[in-house]
């Protein structure tokens, strides 16, 4: 028989009963609903979330690598987009001239 994760919680001293001691919430984060079984996770930082749930909240926020594109100002955004073309200008060349060069002996 397979134990729920209020059982589990429970043997492991995370729900505790008595005046005062509140139980730790086993609520996802986003949609407030119960997180069970596999179809959850915890997100760090900040409590268990349904894996779907955190999904769709990662592709509105618009981050990539833990960078919150949202977050930055007009300035900031500006700088970044000219250090990716930067990056991707340095990145093409260089295969070009891999490309290119004949090695001479």
């Amino acid at each position: 028989m397979q134990a729920s994760s209020l059982q589990i919680a429970d043997r492991a001293g995370l729900l505790t009963k008595g005046p005062g001691i509140r139980a730790m919430s086993l609520k996802c984060i986003f949609c407030k609903k119960p997180v069970f079984g596999g179809n959850g996770m915890t997100v760090p930082k900040q409590g268990p979330a349904h894996l779907v749930c955190f999904q769709a909240d990662q592709a509105l926020r618009r981050t990539f690598q833990h960078l919150d594109i949202s977050a930055l100002n007009d300035e900031e955004l500006r700088e970044l987009k000219e250090l990716v073309l930067a990056e991707e200008n340095f990145r093409s060349r260089d295969e070009q001239s891999r490309s290119s060069d004949i090695e001479l002996f």
